[in-house]
């Protein structure tokens, strides 16, 4: 099965440095090659957008007040490296947290005027490096940066990362020490822009989801160069689907496996609109390098229309064992799933092992990181979305292609789309027939003008404008 998906969605990208920074494009989704097997999704469930998520979330240094710690006595440095940089020990403090950075190897360089603190973490901790420098030997010291990267290219990295990053967001100000000096370096931060800090978050929520996966399927997963639309996509259908059980997603369209003799082309959603029903029998899903035993799905459509004629064409032969892959337009955007392994457990059932593991986060960070487990990774309805859903309404109640919705207005308080539904002609002439709201979450017709009431209006509007010409 796989989903067709518009809109903005977000790509994961490594840096040379081992950094992950968020590179935002806009990207038509495309889709797994038919027959591919594991069950491949593309939903239209947006991944953050362009306008929400820009640069890379670092923390940003306010100026150091001078002299905040000694000259440094190399000498009081213990071993040195064959390069000829000291290695001693440090950690890093958050005042005002629990959390403290165990001790750990550093490197340290010298000079007159500069010193630079690199963190040789054994473990899942990140990465620190500090540069500071001095105008003059007498003078005090100032930042030059405070870097803050990923040492691993694994979940436990990834959690740790954002963890530290996000307190010192939040706090302002970290404590270095290192062994050797009398008292700790302190550093003070900007807290991060809006974009920034959603930008954090939503890397943050997504590596959290990943590591409850690696418990539940008892794996670890090797991540590529570039976490692309499609595995975010796919790590949310799995997710959703052990956590919930059945749910409802958001698609453009749908393309799934169907046999000649499952289909009936003298009916809907063939013939016309009308409602969908179809087991996804394949047991595998792959998310990254692993394949996932998730068992079959089951797919629910309410306003679907065949969107491919060449497999019309192939069904109508019929008489074939292979299954022809056939795309279907979702005029609503809304589908149904159920893991079919799922059926009879209840959501506090199936939430269980997901609680045990916000449990065991809350004992290591802020409730804000925890949560985040319980938030979509699905961006909520953009205004083209809902004008889409809209004219998939006026598709699905037959409605001529004079009635045409205009483009959504967003009511903040209500939480929905207002799509004013117009009768128009090419002319330009028209005016107002009715109105759709759509849920700014899920995408769901909240309410609309009376169908009858459209049409009337929409007849009285017609014989005005004739009797006007």
């Amino acid at each position: 099965m796989r989903l067709g998906a518009f809109g903005a969605v977000a790509l994961l990208r490594r840096r040379l440095d081992n950094a992950f920074v968020m590179s935002l494009s806009t990207i038509l989704t495309t889709n797994a090659l038919p027959g591919s097997g594991p069950l491949f999704l593309g939903l239209s469930t947006m991944l953050p957008d362009s306008s929400r998520l820009n640069g890379v979330a670092a923390p940003k240094l306010l100026p150091s007040e001078p002299a905040t710690f000694q000259m440094v006595d190399v000498a009081a440095f213990k071993g040195k490296t064959a390069s000829g940089e000291v290695e001693t020990l440090g950690w890093l403090e958050i005042p005002g947290t629990t959390f403290s950075m165990p001790k750990q190897r550093f490197l340290c360089a010298f000079s007159d005027r500069r010193l630079t603190f690199e963190s040789q973490p054994d473990s899942a901790w990140p990465k620190i490096t500090v540069e500071v420098l001095a105008d003059s030997p007498a003078n005090g010291w100032r930042v030059k940066y405070f870097r803050v990267r990923p040492s691993a290219d694994t979940t436990d990295g990834e959690i740790l990362y954002s963890r530290v990053e996000y307190l010192l967001s939040s706090l302002g100000q970290c404590l270095l020490h290192i062994d050797g000096l009398d008292k700790p370096i302190k550093f003070s931060f900007q807290p991060f822009t809006e974009e920034e800090t959603q930008q954090l978050l939503f890397r943050a929520k997504v590596f959290r989801k990943l590591k409850y996966l690696e418990r539940i399927y008892s794996t670890s997963f090797d991540f590529p160069v570039e976490v692309n639309p499609k595995q975010v996509e796919v790590l949310d259908f799995i997710f959703r689907g052990v956590t919930e059980g059945e749910f409802m997603a958001r698609g453009s369209d749908v393309t799934l496996p169907l046999l000649p003799a499952e289909a009936d082309l003298a009916k809907p959603p063939f013939d016309g609109p009308g409602e969908l029903h179809h087991r996804y029998a394949d047991e595998f899903c792959d998310l990254f390098d692993r394949r996932l035993s998730i068992g079959p799905v089951l797919v629910h459509l309410n306003q679907a229309e065949i969107a491919s004629p060449q497999a019309v064409r192939q069904l109508k032969m019929g008489g074939q064992a292979v299954p022809v892959w056939t795309r279907f337009s979702i005029l609503d955007h809304q589908i149904h799933m159920s893991f079919e392994r799922k059926a009879g457990q209840t959501r506090k059932q199936l939430r269980q092992r997901l609680e045990l593991f916000k449990r065991e986060l809350a004992k290591e960070e802020p409730a804000a990181l925890v949560a985040l487990l319980d938030e979509p990774l699905i961006s909520d309805v953009s205004a083209e979305e809902a004008y889409l859903i809209a004219v998939g309404w006026t598709d699905y109640h037959n409605l001529p292609d004079r009635y045409c919705p205009q483009p959504a207005m967003l009511d903040a308080a209500a939480q929905v789309w207002r799509v004013p539904l117009w009768l128009g002609y090419p002319d330009g002439q028209g005016g107002e027939v009715g109105e759709l709201a759509v849920a700014v979450s899920s995408g769901k017709i909240v309410s609309h003008t009376p169908l009858e009431e459209v049409r009337s209006r929409g007849k009285r509007l017609a014989r005005e404008l004739l009797h006007a010409v």
